[in-house]
């Protein structure tokens, strides 16, 4: 069994290999004035850091390309990212980025030991 020590240091050091920048996109819902909801919005959010792995794409027949990515955060991130959340990655490997990627979070973020994974997707021309 690990101890709260072990598990702490090991989200130290989870943490500090995240070598990407995030903020989080919440989704917000919309409503009209008949009261029927309509596109919700993602107001920027906490920045965190992040650990981003592209796993790859793949084109579709309709000229798509879907990507299936993955991302590491911080424990606390558990605490306020919900499946409706979107993630824009504003650095690389401590570089900014030209273009941010923004990526939908697909399904809930898996709370392990020393960090949260979460399945990202994004479609894009």
């Amino acid at each position: 069994m690990i101890n709260q020590y072990t598990r702490d240091a090991m989200a130290r050091t989870a943490e500090q290999s995240m070598m990407d920048l995030c903020v989080r996109l919440k989704y917000t819902p919309q409503t009209n004035s008949d009261g029927r909801e309509i596109e919700p919005t993602f107001p920027e959010a906490e920045p965190f850091k992040c650990g981003y792995q592209p796993k790859g794409s793949r084109d579709t027949k309709t000229g798509l390309v879907l990507t299936d990515d993955r991302l590491r955060l911080p424990l606390n991130a558990a605490d306020v990212f919900n499946s409706r959340d979107r993630i824009k990655i504003t650095h690389r490997h401590g570089e900014e980025l030209v273009e941010p990627i923004v990526r939908a979070l697909q399904g809930d973020l898996k709370v392990g030991v020393s960090a949260c994974l979460v399945a990202l997707k994004g479609v894009h021309s």
